[in-house]
């Protein structure tokens, strides 16, 4: 319980300082192994995934985690986890690609005709969960996609269609 309390401190203090810093440059420096998201007040992460203690902050919100899982369910969710994998960094390739997929993870999952497999009720797994989270970390110390034949032979890829089992991606429609 008294944890639970710090967690809750550690977070207000954290949201204290970076709105105390709006306006301002701010660079983020490589993680550590542990992760600890930024969320706003109130908002807790699933039961099933706990931070073990106080970590680095990671600039992406636990609802974004959240969207991120809910579509590598709805998209691959019977794929192999490097299959998945490809699904989370083609939302964060077309985040960074800006224009017309959208600013941020939201609003490129959520955009209408973009990610057909995500939808607000699909469950949250552990499994996907993590990998999302151990992807976020990636893409934020600035790694590259994953590459991985033969389902996405190049980068950067925006697109992927499949068969029911495997998705394949590309970079043009």
């Amino acid at each position: 319980m008294i944890k639970h309390y710090i967690t809750i401190i550690l977070t207000f203090l954290a949201i204290l300082a970076l709105s105390a810093n709006t306006g301002k440059s701010q660079t983020v420096t490589p993680l550590d192994s542990n992760l600890h998201i930024v969320s706003p007040l109130g908002a807790r992460e699933p039961e099933f995934y706990k931070t073990p203690a106080p970590a680095p902050l990671l600039p992406i919100a636990v609802s974004d985690i959240r969207l991120l899982s809910k579509t590598v369910w709805g998209e691959a969710q019977g794929g192999s986890p490097d299959e998945q994998r490809l699904v989370i960094w083609t939302v964060f390739q077309r985040v960074d690609a800006g224009g017309w997929y959208g600013s941020n993870i939201a609003e490129v999952i959520t955009k209408k005709g973009q990610f057909v497999g995500y939808c607000q009720s699909n469950p949250l797994e552990p499994e996907i969960y993590d990998l999302c989270v151990e992807e976020a970390r990636k893409w934020v110390n600035g790694d590259p996609p994953p590459i991985l034949a033969p389902y996405a032979s190049k980068a950067p890829y925006f697109f992927f269609n499949g068969n029911g089992l495997h998705n394949w991606f590309r970079e043009e429609y």
